[in-house]
C-alpha cells in the first residue's frame, strides 16, 4: 500500500485535483482530499509541490519499413518501449505479433492486433478491437467500399489523411457509416498527417469522429486544436516526434482557433488516448479501480509559468 501526498491532476471529466491517492497492487484504491482512517495507518509519501498526472497514453503506432523481418522489428519494438517510457509513456499499446505483418509494398506494423483487411473473415467478437487502416491520399475505391463492410465486421477504422481535401473525404467516408448507428461504439479515428486550418468539425462532434494527430506539429503544421476543443471532438497525440512544443504553443496561442487550455491538452495526451484504443477503464485517468499508471513532475503544469 502506497500513500502519496501533493497535487493530484487526475484528467477525469470533472478536471478534479485532489491531495491524495493510495496504490495497492498496481492500481488506484483511492484519490481525494481527505485521508480516509482506513489508510491512515501507513506511511505517507509527501511530494510537497510535486504533481502526479496520468502517463500519456500513444493510440496508434505505425512502423512502415521495407523487408522488415520480425528480429529487425524485435529490435524497433523495444527500442520504441524504451523510448516512450523515458518521454513517460508507461503504456504502449502494441503487442509483437505475427498478424502485424501486412501484405503489400512496405510491411506495415500497426497497433491492437491489426490484420491485413480480408472482407470474407468472419465477424470479429465485440471486444476483439481489430483495426482496418488505409491512406486515403492514395486507396482506390474499393479500399472506401471496403470500409463499410469493415465497419459492419465490428473492426475499429483509422484513415490517414494528408491535406484539407483528403479530410473532408474521411468525414463524407465516415458519416456515410455511421449515418445509421446511434453511436460510433467502434471509435472510428482519422490520423491526421499535415495541416489543417478552415475545415468544419461538427460532423466529427455528431458522430464521435476521433482525431490522432500524428506528425511533429510543433514546426510548419498547423491545426486548430481549440477549435476541436470548443466542438467535443476528442484528439489525441501519437507521440512520434514529441509534440510538447506543438501544445505548449496551443496554451499560449493568441489565434483562439488553437488555444486551448492545460486540462484539455493533458486530456489530449492521457484519457484521449485511451478512450481512442478503447482502454479507458483501465489507463488514461486516475481513479478508483483503475492502473496506478502516473507520472511525478517537479511541478504542477497549473502553477507553472
Amino acid at each position: 500500500m502506497n500513500v502519496f501526498k501533493g497535487v493530484i491532476i487526475t484528467c477525469d471529466d470533472q478536471n478534479s485535483v485532489a491531495k491524495y491517492l493510495v496504490e495497492n497492487e498496481g492500481k488506484v484504491v483511492y484519490v481525494g482530499n481527505e485521508l480516509p482512517e482506513t489508510f491512515s495507518s501507513y506511511p505517507v509519501t509527501d511530494l510537497e509541490n510535486k504533481a502526479i498526472i496520468p502517463s500519456f497514453v500513444n493510440p496508434y503506432y505505425q512502423i512502415a519499413k521495407e523487408d522488415a523481418s520480425p528480429i529487425s522489428f524485435s529490435k524497433v519494438y523495444v527500442d520504441s518501449v524504451n523510448f516512450q517510457i523515458a518521454e513517460g509513456v508507461s503504456y504502449c499499446n502494441y503487442v509483437l505479433e505475427s498478424d502485424f505483418l501486412i501484405p503489400g509494398s512496405a510491411n506495415d506494423f500497426h497497433s491492437n492486433f491489426c490484420t491485413h483487411f480480408n472482407p470474407d473473415k468472419k465477424k470479429s467478437k465485440k471486444g476483439d478491437n481489430e483495426k482496418y487502416v488505409i491512406n486515403l491520399n492514395d486507396c482506390q475505391y474499393s479500399d472506401i467500399q471496403n470500409c463499410e463492410v469493415a465497419h459492419k465486421m465490428g473492426k475499429q477504422i483509422l484513415i490517414h489523411v494528408k491535406g484539407e481535401a483528403a479530410y473532408e473525404k474521411a468525414v463524407v467516408t465516415l458519416t456515410k457509416i455511421l449515418a445509421d448507428s446511434k453511436d460510433n461504439e467502434l471509435r472510428h479515428s482519422i490520423v491526421i498527417d499535415s495541416s489543417l486550418a478552415d475545415v468544419d468539425f461538427s460532423m466529427c462532434r455528431k458522430f464521435k469522429i476521433g482525431l490522432i494527430l500524428e506528425s511533429d506539429f510543433s514546426k510548419d503544421l498547423f491545426f486548430p486544436l481549440g477549435n476541436c476543443v470548443r466542438n467535443n471532438v476528442s484528439v489525441s497525440l501519437a507521440l512520434k516526434n514529441r509534440p510538447f512544443e506543438f501544445l505548449l504553443n496551443s496554451i499560449l496561442s493568441y489565434d483562439e482557433r488553437v488555444k486551448t487550455s492545460v486540462y484539455e491538452v493533458l486530456r489530449c495526451l492521457t484519457y484521449n488516448g485511451a478512450k481512442s484504443c478503447h482502454s479507458e477503464k483501465n489507463v488514461g485517468s486516475l481513479e478508483k479501480g483503475k492502473c496506478a499508471d502516473f507520472l511525478i513532475l517537479n511541478h504542477s503544469p497549473y502553477a507553472c509559468d
